[in-house]
């Protein structure tokens, strides 16, 4: 009989250490996610914010309206809004640890789409023309697309960002 009761007692002794356990550990990944959370998530909100301020910023309107000063040529307004574009990308490139694949490839795509209608404008117009000849071209080449790839780039972002929310 004693050693029945003394089965039962390690039984339950092993039942409510387990579930001390088992809550104890339930515990500590709580605190890990709420820790996550507290430094991980304004991160990623960080980096959402930024990747949209950029693609606004790359926005042919903004970047010549930012980078055009009246008396350039055409060179000289093309290699400066390259190089605004360039300098912007790089110094957002890390954000793309943050967000989706499909979101920071609509991201690179709008930079390229953008540095190439420069590039076209430029080979339309020759180096020697105005600046905002150069910037009349560039206007009109992004009125002509028929997909605009930065509305769809921080269309993405924003639908990721209420995702992550949710």
């Amino acid at each position: 009989m004693s050693l029945v009761i003394m089965g039962l007692a390690f039984i339950i002794i092993y039942v409510i250490v387990k579930v001390h356990f088992v809550e104890r550990e339930r515990l500590r990944y709580a605190e890990l996610v709420n820790n996550k959370m507290k430094t991980y998530f304004p991160l990623k909100l960080k980096a959402y914010e930024r990747l949209i301020f950029f693609v606004e910023r790359m926005s042919p309107q903004n970047l010549i309206h930012r980078v055009n000063r009246g008396s350039m040529t055409s060179a000289q307004l093309q290699l400066e809004l390259l190089r605004a574009i360039r300098e912007e990308f790089e110094h957002n490139v890390s954000m793309q640890m943050y967000v989706s694949d499909q979101s920071w490839q609509l991201v690179a795509a709008t930079r390229e789409e953008v540095s190439q209608w420069i590039r076209e404008a430029a080979s339309k117009v020759g180096p020697k023309a105005s600046g905002l000849e150069l910037s009349q071209h560039i206007l009109q080449l992004e009125s002509k697309k028929q997909t605009n790839l930065s509305k769809l780039a921080i269309a993405s972002l924003k639908k990721e960002l209420r995702e992550d929310l949710n």
